[in-house]
């Protein structure tokens, strides 16, 4: 289980990205993970992007392009 197909998925279609887990361990771990940068936005765009990334979760969960799989 691996989010960097989700991650795909949700900057084409849900206009939102985030960090595939297994970028940040030396040794590919955490790959279905993933890590999100709030420092630099307000609450109302901290708001809007976890609603989409749930969105795009959701989208995979149900068998979308990303494929349920691969979350």
């Amino acid at each position: 289980k691996d989010t960097s197909a989700l991650l795909q998925q949700s900057k084409e279609t849900f206009g939102v990205a985030f960090s595939p887990g297994k970028i940040f361990s030396s040794q590919g771990l955490h790959g279905n993970r993933v890590r999100l940068c709030f420092a630099h936005y307000d609450d109302q765009h901290i708001e809007e992007g976890v609603a989409r990334l749930g969105r795009a979760i959701r989208h995979a969960l149900q068998g979308g392009a990303a494929g349920g799989a691969g979350v």
